[in-house]
């Protein structure tokens, strides 16, 4: 055994010998006896088989027998090892023990001992010799979150979901724990963080809480998630879905409902010291109408907007978008009106923008090929200005270019132009965009007049690498800047590191001096799917003015945290000015907000800030919302400013808020649902669940239940009894087809039962039938069956159970039958006479039972093979002709 061992060493024997020398200080000898490890330290995963070599070498003149044992930790195994060598004088044998590691072994070093035990040759004594081996078993690191419980559906405001959390490595994990937010849910986890050893499991618990009973079906998806907080980060994650059923639908379902909100505020000090009156709604003014009413109505001022399929008319604080050489998205005071149609319209407005009155026209069109015309006339009264633009262009797959041509005309009789040109295309993984804008001087609706040309590259490809250039440059006569803007990002999975760059100048056309702002930055994004975040960037900034001052260099570091956990929210960031030369002055802003859900429908915020630590002084500012229900909620907030060690701007603020659905119509393509869900003794059953279409409800103490608005047509009305348990069933189904009209009640029934159970038995037997008399002649035909194959007939049977529904069962292969989940009524069973040979019959044929409600009931069938007796009188014939004389009898 020991020379076909070493035979399939050979390799490893030849590697080792020619080391042997090296190890000799590692070895521990004896005088007579030495063993030397080939590799003392080996690297091993948990759950694999490691192996160590031992080189044994015997010094004396005699032959040894040498008994080899490790020592291995507990749980390991030996796969081989323990062994009995024979060495000669000064001979060498590679002796290799192998050992299977637990799957579930922590990462660490492990020392083995190897024992040589064996009898010195000349004093006959025993002695030892010992030598050690370190195993390094790696890390192996994995954490696994499965569901163990969820309810389907619940009819409460407060449920529990279990999971289990194991540690399938062989690391010890101390995790955290997450979930995920749902609006209007109080979620708490049970434990939140736990410290895990390999191998060990423990249960979670997940307790939700709704702010107030849902008015209809809420999906929700409970998601939880394990993260170690190490740097060597681990996760896992799993969920949960749980319908939360509403109580009682509401007769608003059967109107369509324009959502409403009405709030009133009061602050003092510092925030305000009148009361605020607030009306706003938003939505459609029919059921599911593509028109929209949208008003925001103020004590300050407001607007009320409508939209409908091409129409848009709109009072008060409106946006209306004409080109950039006549007014780019004026918003101000005003009336507008914007009717289009297949690429074309036309828009009209006017308001008082800051005190001067405008009225503006806009029409345009578009074909199916991609080209486009559009006139824009703009007219102010005061000061007097009339500004007409055109405006062409023509769209291209990946090209796009615009031209437009301005006049202006003003009350003193000159007039001034404008042109400019813009183009877009995609050049492979690139996009530019070039613009060149030239105006006079005259020309006042452009802010700053002249000659401007502008130049942007970005990056469109999907890679980790994106980039992008900008090149501005203006010449307006007397003032002249110039703008170089650069960018570069990489991302790689939840990180993103960045570069930028922004230069600025800006000079006087009749002097040197210039303006200057220079800033060159390296960013860092980290995210993870937590919705939380590290930002960090770090930037050197130049800034010089006009007026020929020193420049001032100053590095500035930016640092923004945000962590999100399932009842707390924090954000805080902080940045660091430190001048590098004169004309700067060191800064810090540090600011933090957060906010904690204390218990459904109360939560808590906070926050400071201070812009520039040294100079504006610290704000901080405190509030609570409560929302006792989802038609109304109450909040209060709180500031003050500290400056110099004294608090000053202390204000509050109180704000009560209500919303409201107000009808509007009633639906028109809607009807009305009404049923009972009732035992056989006709009492209501309560908390049964109904099902239709989508929407679903509890039967309530008297058993009854409505949906006050279901779709006209062919509906399904459905009843699930799984809370009752296994023994219930529903009559007459559990599913029953209603046809709905509109602004009418169609009713169903349902009876709930306990389930019944038929159970019988079908026998075989060769002693019945009719005798004949002794003197008579009797023949007994048996067609080839005989009575000792008859009983195997029995599994081959049917047995047909009718009445309120049809069942039909086959037999066992000792004639037994049974069927469960029976509705109470009246029953009929009998054996199918299509499976039983002619010569035999079945008693009885049929059997009736009246089951009751969860009553079982047995039975009992004989089969019993038929005896036949003829008798014949002298002139008598069987065959195909009539018997003339003579009678047969059976």
């Amino acid at each position: 055994m020991m020379g076909v061992r070493r035979a399939g060493c050979l390799v490893v024997i030849a590697l080792v010998l020619s080391a042997a020398c090296g190890f000799r200080a590692f070895a521990e000898e004896s005088g007579v006896l030495s063993i030397r490890p080939v590799s003392r330290l080996i690297q091993a995963d948990p759950g694999s088989v490691v192996t160590i070599v031992a080189a044994i070498e015997n010094h004396s003149a005699e032959v040894v027998d040498v008994d080899v044992s490790p020592e291995l930790p507990r749980s390991w195994s030996a796969f081989f090892g323990d062994e009995r060598v024979r060495l000669a004088p000064g001979e060498t044998d590679i002796l290799p023990i192998s050992a299977v590691i637990p799957k579930n072994a922590q990462s660490g070093s492990y020392e083995i001992p190897v024992h040589a035990r064996y009898a010195c040759p000349r004093t006959g004594h025993h002695q030892s010799s010992t030598v050690v081996f370190t195993v390094a078993v790696s890390e192996v690191r994995s954490i696994r979150v499965a569901l163990v419980n969820a309810p389907d559906y619940v009819v409460d405001t407060t449920y529990t979901v279990s999971f289990l959390l194991s540690n399938q490595g062989n690391v010890v994990e101390d995790l955290r724990l997450s979930v995920r937010d749902i609006q209007g849910v109080y979620m708490k986890l049970n434990p939140d963080r736990i410290c895990l050893e390999p191998g060990a499991s423990v249960p979670i618990d997940v307790h939700v809480t709704l702010n107030a009973a849902p008015g209809r079906v809420l999906d929700h998806t409970v998601f939880i998630k394990a993260e170690s907080g190490d740097l060597m980060s681990n996760s896992a994650s799993t969920s949960a879905r749980v319908k939360v059923l509403p109580q009682k639908l509401s007769d608003s379902d059967a109107y369509h409902q324009f959502p409403l909100k009405i709030q009133l505020s009061a602050g003092a000090l510092g925030i305000s010291d009148r009361a605020h009156l607030k009306v706003a709604g938003a939505g459609p003014l029919f059921y599911e109408g593509k028109d929209r009413l949208r008003f925001d109505l103020s004590d300050t001022g407001g607007v009320v907007e409508y939209r409908a399929p091409g129409v848009r008319l709109l009072l008060g604080d409106g946006k209306f978008s004409l080109s950039p050489l006549t007014e780019w998205q004026a918003k101000a005071q005003g009336i507008g009106a914007e009717i289009g149609r297949e690429g074309s319209g036309l828009v009209l407005y006017t308001h008082d923008g800051a005190g001067s009155p405008r009225l503006g026209l806009r029409a345009y069109t578009a074909s199916s090929s991609g080209y486009s015309l559009s006139f824009q006339l703009l007219t102010q009264v005061e000061p007097a200005m009339n500004i007409l633009t055109v405006k062409g262009g023509h769209k291209t797959p990946g090209v796009e270019i615009d031209l437009e041509y301005g006049m202006l005309a003003n009350g003193s009789g000159s007039g001034a132009q404008a042109l400019r040109a813009s183009g877009r295309a995609k050049l492979g993984p690139v996009e530019a965009i070039l613009a060149v804008q030239n105006t006079d001087r005259s020309y006042t609706i452009i802010d700053n007049p002249g000659l401007d040309i502008s130049l942007k590259l970005k990056s469109v490809s999907t890679g980790p690498v994106s980039a992008g250039l900008l090149l501005q440059k203006h010449d307006g006569g007397e003032l002249h800047s110039r703008k170089v803007q650069a960018d570069t990002t990489w991302k790689l999975d939840s990180t993103e590191l960045g570069l930028k760059y922004s230069g600025t100048a800006k000079w006087d056309g009749g002097s040197d001096a210039s303006g200057r702002s220079r800033e060159a930055s390296v960013f860092l994004n980290v995210f993870d799917s937590s919705n939380s975040s590290f930002k960090q960037e770090i930037s050197v900034q130049n800034k010089s003015s006009m007026l020929g001052d020193h420049e001032s260099w100053t590095l500035v570091y930016a640092l923004k945290r945000q962590l999100t956990e399932s009842r707390w929210k924090l954000t805080s960031y902080l940045s660091a000015g430190m001048p590098l030369g004169q004309g700067a002055s060191a800064r810090l802003g540090l600011g933090a907000e957060a906010s904690y859900q204390v218990a459904p429908g109360l939560e808590m915020r906070g926050s400071f800030r201070a812009g520039n630590m040294g100079q504006s002084g610290l704000t901080m500012s405190a509030g609570a919302t409560y929302k006792p229900s989802d038609w109304a909620a109450i909040s209060v907030d709180g500031s003050c400013k500290i400056v110099g060690g004294g608090v000053r701007d202390l204000g509050v603020k109180v704000c009560q808020t209500a919303f409201f659905d107000v009808p509007l119509a009633r639906r028109s393509d809607a009807g009305e649902i009404a049923g009972e869900v009732a035992g056989v003794d006709g009492q209501g059953v309560q908390g049964i669940i109904v099902n239709v279409g989508g929407l679903s409800t509890v039967t309530d103490s008297s058993g009854t239940f409505r949906f006050p608005a279901v779709v006209q047509g062919e509906q399904y009305v459905s009843v699930s009894v799984r809370e009752l348990g296994p023994g219930y069933l529903v009559m007459p189904s559990s599913a029953v087809g209603v046809k709905v009209e509109p602004n009418a009640v169609s009713t169903v029934q349902f009876t709930v039962a306990r389930s019944g159970r038929i159970e019988g038995i079908v026998r075989f037997s060769s002693g019945e039938g009719s005798c004949a008399e002794p003197d008579e002649m009797i023949w007994r035909i048996t067609e080839g069956i005989s009575a000792q194959r008859a009983p195997n007939l029995l599994s081959g049977l049917l047995v047909e159970i009718s009445g309120a529904r049809r069942y039909v069962v086959p037999l066992d292969s000792e004639g037994r039958f049974a069927i469960d989940h029976l509705p109470p009524g009246d029953y009929r069973i009998s054996v199918d006479r299509r499976a039983i040979p002619s010569l035999y019959e079945a008693a009885p044929s049929a059997m009736n039972i009246s089951l009751g409600e969860g009553e079982r009931a047995s039975v009992e069938f004989l089969i019993y093979q038929v005896v036949r007796e003829y008798d014949f009188t002298e002139g008598g014939e069987i065959g195909n002709e009539p018997i003339t004389e003579g009678q047969l009898g059976e």
